[in-house]
């Protein structure tokens, strides 16, 4: 099982990268871009920076490689990665707010998916990004269950919508890549209205057609977005339902403890073959 492991990020200056490495925020927004950072805040305490993630790639799947995918252009450079991690860039200038009609994530996806694309290396990319806790799952049952499978991508749901999608397969990424309904950047003036977001984007692209696969179909989702005020609304999820996912998105501080021990400390990892 060859596998490519990825994630999003991006820079513009040493100190930025700096900072996103060891997941310390130097400004709670991007002054270019207005994107909010919140997985860098203090409350964290840098568990959610990309030293991190990579620690944990290479710990869960002993990956033929790590990508970091940029929607922007971050100078590859500038990464204390050095080879141990190939930086793609979209190339985007970030001279516009993040909106829906202007979606850096989207330019950073194509750049990953382009970049898989010119590759035959592989077997499946795992995509999780950096602000995730990752729980008791069985990564090498479930990554090859999913190979077997015909499904191009697996990932839970976020409540009616599938989208949170953390293993792609080489038709998946050709797909993306050519097969889109959207663009990333638009000038339109109804831009953020009459494009889908890319969540739900990703759902008509591989959920509607039967080709996404989700094996947690109780969960509802995995964000908890603890920080963020909009997702926390009468009858979101409470600390007792996020302590028992399969990974939890932006988690509240205070559960992070018990559910390292809980769930991460039972995750199994790739076995080599």
């Amino acid at each position: 099982m060859r596998i490519i492991a990825a994630c999003t990020s991006y820079w513009h200056n040493q100190a930025e990268f700096d900072a996103r490495y060891n997941g310390v925020w130097l400004n709670p927004v991007d002054p270019l871009t207005g994107n909010h950072v919140l997985t860098l805040h203090p409350d964290y305490k840098g568990r959610f920076g990309l030293r991190n993630w990579h620690e944990s790639m290479q710990r869960l799947f002993s990956p033929i490689a790590c990508v970091i995918a940029c929607g922007t252009w971050s100078p590859p450079e500038l990464s204390r990665f050095g080879s141990l991690v190939t930086v793609v860039n979209g190339g985007a200038n970030p001279d516009h707010p993040h909106t829906n009609g202007w979606q850096y994530m989207g330019c950073a996806l194509t750049a990953l998916m382009a970049h898989l694309c010119n590759r035959r290396d592989w077997d499946v990319c795992v995509f999780l990004e950096p602000d995730l806790l990752l729980g008791a799952v069985d990564w090498d049952a479930l990554l090859r269950e999913f190979l077997a499978r015909p499904e191009e991508v697996m990932g839970p749901a976020w409540y009616a919508v599938h989208c949170d999608f953390i293993a792609y397969k080489p038709r998946a990424a050709l797909r993306y890549l050519h097969q889109r309904l959207r663009p990333n950047l638009s000038e339109a003036p109804d831009a953020d209205t009459a494009l889908p977001w890319l969540d739900h984007e990703h759902h008509q692209l591989w959920a509607e057609p039967g080709l996404a696969w989700n094996p947690w179909p109780d969960v509802r989702t995995i964000r908890q977005d603890a920080l963020w005020p909009a997702s926390q609304w009468e009858g979101c999820p409470t600390n007792v339902e996020v302590l028992t996912w399969p990974f939890v998105r932006m988690p509240d501080p205070a559960l992070i403890d018990e559910y390292l021990r809980t769930q991460t400390a039972h995750a199994k990892s790739v076995v080599a073959p």
